[in-house]
């Protein structure tokens, strides 16, 4: 998959694109132990063909960051002066 500001493209292994979504307000694509994820608005969601699935509400505050590790996901959040990190439970 490669994502663009605005769209979500499915590639072959050989680099065609095979399909193109409008993902609109999910500007971060998280990879999670093989398991595609988008990040929209205040939620996580699990990426399937032509729609999201299995959302999972983020912390309050502004998202600054997403980040994956070891089959987790870890989000930066800022609130006024403080900086949060917070596990986002899959």
């Amino acid at each position: 998959y490669v994502k663009t500001q605005s769209h979500m493209i499915a590639l072959t292994p050989d680099g065609f694109p095979t399909s193109k979504e409008r993902t609109r307000d999910c500007p971060y694509l998280v990879n999670v132990a093989g398991e595609m994820y988008l990040m929209c608005g205040d939620k996580l969601c699990r990426y399937g063909p032509w729609y999201t699935e299995n959302c999972k509400r983020l912390p309050d505050g502004v998202i600054h960051s997403v980040a994956p590790a070891d089959g987790r996901v870890y989000v930066l959040t800022a609130d006024r002066d403080a900086y949060a990190v917070y596990e986002v439970p899959l």
